[in-house]
Parts: C-alpha cells; sequence; structure tokens
C-alpha cells in the first residue's frame, strides 16, 4: 500500500524495481492532485538487493508505504 499526502503540487507517484540504471516506467501508480492524500495498492516486482524504488515526478510530498507481502517463486 502506498499513500502520498502533503503534496505541494500537482505529481504522481511511481513504484518499480531498483534498476541498474536510471529508467524508470511510463505510467504511474499514484496520480496527486496539490495538498490532496491519495492511496493505492502496489504489486511491484522486487528489483536489485530486494529493494524497490518511489519516483515522484514532481512537486514536495510525503510518502508512506507498507510492505503487506510477497511472493516466492
Amino acid at each position: 500500500n502506498v499513500t502520498a499526502t502533503g503534496s505541494t503540487g500537482d505529481t504522481d507517484v511511481r513504484v518499480y524495481p531498483t534498476p541498474s540504471d536510471s529508467s524508470f516506467p511510463d505510467v504511474s501508480n499514484l496520480n496527486v492532485d496539490a495538498r490532496a492524500t491519495v492511496a493505492n495498492l502496489v504489486t511491484s516486482k522486487v528489483g536489485q538487493n530486494g529493494m524497490v524504488r518511489l519516483r515522484n515526478a514532481g512537486s514536495a510530498v510525503d510518502l508512506i508505504a507498507d510492505l503487506a507481502g510477497y511472493y516466492r517463486p
């Protein structure tokens, strides 16, 4: 579960596996209006060293991420 709150302006947040380069997905997981609080259940692959990346496209925003579980092969 990812929550964005306290945004100083409109922005979007993308959650994705930590890549070996600076690439990021074209699709956002949260679209946030200024001063709004938005939450969304997100499923993401785990990247290098068991990490994921949260990318904010613009304005300052507080992000809260809760891990509910994971899948094993």
